[in-house]
């Protein structure tokens, strides 16, 4: 069963371990109600999804809320070898993307890690 995945700002404002928020997906892309928080995910099978209009606001210079995560399904098993670093700033670009500027539309495995960071696996798709 599909779920989303986003940063916590509520932790990055308290110091709190718990990085990511799990939310219930809602139709094909929308975020549910959040279920719960986690220091680290993996999730399988993942797309991307960004509310463009909330981008825009933010890179203008508003306020920061929920308005981009990851969707796929929660595994138990890290994948193997090296993984390519995925990052989001809606301040800087309006879309996922890695660290030497490949949009990032979907990937095999997404790790999020205890550190804030995220790293994709597996068949990468980019633009």
């Amino acid at each position: 069963m599909p779920i989303v995945v986003y940063r916590n700002l509520n932790a990055d404002k308290s110091g709190s371990p718990l990085r990511w928020s799990i939310a219930s997906l809602k139709g094909k892309r929308s975020k549910g109600l959040v279920q719960g928080y986690a220091e680290t995910m993996i999730l399988a099978d993942v797309s991307f999804n960004v509310l463009g209009a909330a981008q825009r606001g933010i890179f203008e210079g508003g306020d920061r809320y929920v308005h981009a995560w990851a969707i796929g399904t929660a595994v138990s098993q890290a994948p193997e070898g090296r993984g390519v670093e995925v990052t989001y700033n809606p301040r800087r670009r309006p879309d996922f993307h890695t660290r030497d500027g490949r949009t990032v539309t979907h990937c095999q495995y997404l790790v999020f890690g205890n550190d804030g960071r995220c790293f994709a696996y597996g068949n990468i798709r980019t633009e």
